[in-house]
């Protein structure tokens, strides 16, 4: 059985160019759901408040509380904190400065910003390349997979979309983890995953 961690958090893609060989259908997919983000270029600005509990083995250990300000890719400020933990980071122009107490992240945090994260999820990095697409029904729902291998030509994870080109999963192949994402929300004319 392999574990399964679902997450609430926001849509954003970052897309590296690509080689000839990759499929043009992934490779649009990935591009449809990288306009269709609320932090791409063309939205709108934003204020997302949210709290949050922390869980270890089925029992809450803490909360917290999430905080960004969107003005664009290139401007933003967001906050996490938790009872023994707070990070503010701030983007403005081409640079990125963060603050954080302690230095370190507990691993229900580190889960936590993995998942704000969320365009590190859909950013092909130097080594990746995108393969195939294919179609996979699941719970009645079909899905579009769009294979990322690495450039040896191994098989790295699986990203799969509605037809609305929402992301609904990702199987991380080496860990054999699948991360979940639902409950999509509009934010102007852009989208976001909500709690």
């Amino acid at each position: 059985m392999r574990p399964i961690f679902a997450f609430s958090c926001l849509l954003f893609i970052a897309i590296s160019p690509s080689t000839g060989h990759n499929s043009d259908a992934a490779r649009n997919l990935l591009l449809q759901a990288q306009l269709a983000d609320a932090r791409s270029a063309g939205g709108e600005t934003f204020r997302m408040n949210a709290t949050f509990a922390v869980f270890n083995d089925e029992k809450q250990i803490g909360t917290g509380a999430y905080e960004l300000v969107w003005t664009s890719p290139n401007k933003w400020r967001e906050r996490v904190s938790t009872t023994d933990f707070s990070q503010l980071r701030i983007k403005d122009g081409d640079g990125i400065w963060e603050a954080r107490q302690p230095a370190y992240q507990s691993l229900r945090v580190w889960q936590l910003m993995q998942a704000l994260a969320f365009s590190n999820r859909l950013s092909l990095w130097k080594d990746e390349r995108v393969g195939s697409i294919k179609a996979k029904e699941k719970n009645g729902v079909v899905q579009r997979c769009v294979e990322v291998k690495l450039s040896s030509g191994a098989k790295l994870r699986d990203l799969c979309f509605n037809d609305r080109s929402e992301l609904l999963s990702e199987h991380y192949i080496p860990s054999d983890r699948t991360y979940e994402f639902t409950n999509y929300t509009k934010i102007g004319a852009k989208v976001s995953v909500r709690s």
